[in-house]
């Protein structure tokens, strides 16, 4: 199942849980805050993604976080 789901910076992160496990890929077209990006990797590891894959802006801090 494929699911596209856009976020902005600061937006309320939705329940995807349903994917269970799943692969993201995360398309950065702005940079976000610091404080933003953590909160939104905490949600893909506890949403149940296993792998991530980031391009765009700044996307090696994604890798990392």
């Amino acid at each position: 199942m494929f699911r596209y789901v856009r976020l902005r910076d600061g937006s309320t992160l939705p329940d995807v849980s349903d994917l269970k496990p799943f692969k993201a890929i995360v398309v950065l077209e702005a940079q976000t805050t610091l404080a933003w990006q953590k909160m939104a990797s905490t949600w893909l590891v506890k949403s149940g993604c296993l792998y991530m894959m980031a391009w765009g802006e700044d996307c090696g801090s994604w890798d990392d976080s």
